[in-house]
Order: C-alpha cells, then sequence, then structure tokens
C-alpha cells in the first residue's frame, strides 16, 4: 500500500457510495451528520406548489380525498401523486414566470390549472382542487365470450 492510500480517510461507509451518487444524480443531498438522511436539495429559487385534490361523493354529497391524481407540470416530465389523503406537493426549479399544472384521475375528467406570478414567494398553496367524475356513457356494448366447460375422458376400469 502506498503512503497516499493510507492517508486517504473516507467519511461515509464504501458500500454507501452508490447510494450517494445515485441520490446526486436525483438531485439529492446525503447528509450524514445524525446518522444517514437523505435531505432535498431545494434551490432558493425552487417554487414549491401544494395542495390537495378532492372530489365530490355522490352517495355522502360531502369532499373526499382524491389519493393517487396525477399532477404534472404541462410539457416536462415535472411531476407527482396525491397522497392517502389527496395532499401533493411539487417543486419546481425552472426561472418561468407562469406554469399549467395538469391533474388527471381514472374515471375523472382531467384538469388544467395555471400559475401565474411565481416571483411573488417560494410557496403557492392552491387549496382545494375539485376533480369533477366523468360520466361512463352507455353508447358502447361489452361483449364476453366464456369457454364452455373442458370436457374430460371417462376412464375405464
Amino acid at each position: 500500500m502506498t503512503t497516499a492510500m493510507k492517508k486517504r480517510t473516507l467519511s461515509t461507509p464504501a458500500p454507501l457510495y452508490g447510494v450517494v451518487i445515485a441520490l446526486a444524480i436525483w438531485g439529492l443531498s446525503f447528509t450524514p451528520a445524525h446518522g444517514y438522511s437523505i435531505m432535498p436539495t431545494i434551490k432558493p429559487d425552487t417554487l414549491v406548489i401544494k395542495g390537495i385534490v378532492q372530489y365530490v361523493n355522490d352517495r355522502t354529497k360531502t369532499m373526499d380525498a382524491l389519493p393517487g391524481t396525477a399532477i404534472m407540470i404541462k410539457g416536462t416530465r415535472i411531476g407527482v401523486a396525491s397522497n392517502e389523503n389527496g395532499n401533493f406537493q411539487l417543486r419546481d426549479a425552472s426561472d418561468r414566470d407562469s406554469l399549467t399544472l395538469v391533474l388527471s384521475h381514472v374515471g375523472f375528467f382531467i384538469k388544467e390549472i395555471s400559475v401565474i406570478n411565481r416571483h411573488s414567494g417560494n410557496e403557492e398553496n392552491l387549496g382545494s382542487i375539485v376533480m369533477k367524475i366523468q360520466p361512463l356513457k352507455n353508447d358502447c356494448t361489452l361483449l364476453i365470450h366464456l369457454p364452455k366447460g373442458k370436457k374430460t375422458d371417462k376412464k375405464q376400469h
């Protein structure tokens, strides 16, 4: 072993280097201060868009959360899904003055929301976003073909 190799010290265990590299690619930082925690790297000019996705439940006539709704920034690959409570948090680090969010969920109409005047702060709370149920159309026919039961050969003894 050379002296250069002996003087080299590792602040992070060697098996975790792959994790650190993967986190760096995804834009996350690795902070080993209190154990190993993952802290998202947020630029000072990053806009954080928050909201809750809901729908009107026809049976109970109440507003219910809509988990699993896809929220995307139109024209990009940036997006998130709403959690089990319908909440979402989306970060955008671009320098656009405005952007359009596209919300989609199976069984609901697609909704587009414009976010304008981004420079007023680093956080934009959209509040409650109500998705409208897309009614089923009865103009199609569903054909189901069920195969006949399998014939078995009778064995003679």
